[in-house]
């Protein structure tokens, strides 16, 4: 069975997977925030035909933006301390977040309990 690599960069992580390189990274380099999200929603509408009903998209930002976060520190931190400081948050909540965004179990001395949606 194969190993999955593992990635101390999201941009090394797509880079290995063939989805970016120099000249893409440039360009999104020069565009804000607002002007990715805005332009990732435009291609996806233009995918459905401009019908993306249904995807109760208002709510879910929290959870998008809090996943995208918590996937960059994940990676760019040496440990779950230094991820935890940067996100200013404790260990406790760490876990709880990790678990509930990116689905990582993690063993620890916590043992939170699960949230109810």
């Amino acid at each position: 069975m194969e190993e999955e690599k593992k990635f101390s960069s999201i941009s090394a992580q797509l880079r290995h997977e063939h989805r970016s390189n120099d000249e893409f990274e440039i360009l999104l380099q020069n565009l804000t925030l607002e002007e990715m999200i805005s332009l990732k929603l435009e291609l996806s509408a233009k995918s459905t035909n401009r019908k993306l009903f249904g995807f109760n998209l208002w709510r879910s930002i929290p959870d998008i933006t809090r996943c995208a976060v918590l996937t960059y520190v994940n990676k760019a931190a040496k440990t779950k301390r230094e991820a935890a400081s940067f996100l200013g948050i404790s260990m406790y909540e760490y876990y709880l977040y990790i678990n509930r965004y990116l689905d990582i179990k993690q063993t620890n001395i916590f043992k939170p309990k699960k949230w109810k949606r």
